[in-house]
């Protein structure tokens, strides 16, 4: 190679070291620019779900002390796919105030998910002994039978297990759950813990009565009813709507009984 030539040659690569360098420094503040950041991953829910919505206080349907704020839950797909029998705070209805048939049921958690179940078991006899709950619709009257009494062979008209998404499907098959739905199959009350915590657009931010809906909406299938639409826009939503789906116009309505009759 010639001096000119090696000239040449090495005024092109002094002249390439200095385009670089500007390039560098005017994307990355003098360090070369990285690659873009790896997505993180976390629970997700499926396309127009709603997000988790907060727990205002409903109609004598508040969150209690043990129920946890469902923005620090994280609800697995699926547990242990084994549902235990639990205990069930307060007391039946009396008699006198309930003379119809009874109704008895229990109330079980499914392994893994107790932590999420927290306030559940209170919410369903609330919810079953409400003045505008199905003792008053059907003129029944909801008996629970606890750990201890099935463990002893006590018969029961309705199992209501809080499931993981997965259980539910299981149980609730050949009926179409997808994960996300909750069902009555066969005398079980299947809870969706995923629809548990996050509820639905439906009912926005008010958790807690959407929960108030859902346990008797799927009760109301164990008693025998089968859904119901709309009967016009702007009026209270029959139990038997399937609320989480659509309202069809309707009002939300988390009870069989509407108010003031």
């Amino acid at each position: 190679m010639t001096t000119a030539a090696r000239r040449r040659r090495s005024a092109v690569a002094i002249a390439l070291s200095a385009f670089l360098l500007a390039a560098c420094s005017t994307a990355g503040g003098g360090q070369m620019p990285s690659s873009p950041a790896a997505t993180t991953s976390g629970e997700t829910a499926p396309a127009g779900a709603p997000s988790m919505p907060t727990t205002p206080a409903g109609e004598a349907d508040g969150p209690t002390e043990q129920t946890p704020d469902p923005s620090t839950l994280t609800v697995p797909e699926s547990a242990s796919g084994e549902t235990d029998v639990v205990d069930v705070p307060g007391q039946d209805s009396e008699e006198s105030a309930a003379p119809g048939r009874t109704v008895r049921y229990t109330v079980e958690v499914e392994k893994g998910l107790e932590k999420v179940a927290a306030g559940f078991p209170e919410a369903v006899r609330r919810d079953l002994t409400h003045p505008r709950g199905w003792q008053t619709a059907d003129g029944v009257r909801f008996v629970n039978v606890s750990p201890k009494e099935r463990r002893r062979g006590a018969e029961t008209d309705i199992r209501i297990q809080f499931a993981s998404p997965r259980l539910v499907d299981r149980v609730c098959a050949p009926l179409r759950t997808n994960g996300r739905l909750s069902c009555h199959h066969r005398g079980k009350v299947m809870i969706n813990a995923w629809r548990w915590v996050h509820g639905s657009k439906t009912y926005g931010d008010d958790l807690e009565r959407y929960r108030v809906y859902l346990v008797n909406h799927e009760v109301g299938h164990s008693l025998g009813h089968n859904h119901l639409a709309c009967p016009s826009s702007g009026a209270l939503a029959p139990i038997m709507l399937q609320q989480t789906l659509r309202l069809e116009g309707c009002r939300p309505n988390p009870y069989p009984v509407r108010e003031g009759r």
